[in-house]
């Protein structure tokens, strides 16, 4: 099983000014992704090498009720809300999961269309964590599909990434047996922080 860093995902409330607020701070501008039908949510994404930036809130156009768009409508302010690694076997990545005592949901096929026409097609996979909930990171099937960073806006870089939690020992836990490569601190709430070098200079987006 291969698990590797893909992608941050940045919440906001509203795609379109959350886009012009990244090409503020970082100097380039996000391609708009497109919808993720029954998600309710829609994106924005720019390169940061090998990895990528997903700007991503609700989609005008769904219904949010009950969805992922929901979640990100009821947002106070714009936060790094998780982020996403890929991974080659997501049936081993299950079986580790329920090894560290996590409950694996089920893979979940997702697609959506860019403004050019091209469907991209996915799998993921979400874990149930009692208290990261929606923001524990996901694993990510791409198919056959060309991965997202190598046809958005280049001239980012990812430098660090780090994650913060109340009782570090056991989130670290977690991501060692999920192989998840990303240093956990002690803080007192939970959440992220990504260091992105830009051509605005170093960008902290927590």
């Amino acid at each position: 099983m291969r698990i590797e860093l893909d992608h941050l995902l940045w919440g906001v409330t509203d795609v379109e000014a959350g886009g012009r607020d990244i090409a503020a701070a970082t100097g380039v501008e996000p391609v708009v992704g497109g919808p993720h039908p029954g998600f309710g949510t829609c994106n924005q994404l720019l390169s940061l090498g090998a990895q990528y930036l997903e700007v991503i809130g609700p989609d005008p156009e769904q219904s949010r009720d009950g969805t992922l768009g929901g979640v990100f409508e009821a947002l106070t302010e714009p936060k790094l809300f998780a982020f996403a690694l890929s991974c080659d076997d997501l049936g081993a990545a299950i079986a580790s999961a329920r090894a560290a005592g996590l409950e694996a949901l089920d893979p979940i096929d997702m697609s959506r269309t860019r403004p050019d026409g091209v469907t991209l097609y996915w799998s993921i996979l979400r874990f149930n964590h009692p208290d990261w909930g929606e923001r524990f990171p996901f694993l990510i099937d791409w198919k056959d599909t060309p991965h997202p960073a190598a046809s958005t806006p280049q001239g980012c870089s990812l430098m660090s990434l780090e994650a913060f939690d109340p009782e570090p020992d056991a989130l670290r836990a977690v991501y060692e047996a999920l192989q998840i490569k990303v240093p956990v601190s002690r803080a007192p709430r939970r959440g992220y922080l990504a260091r992105i070098e830009t051509p605005n200079g170093s960008v902290a987006l927590p």
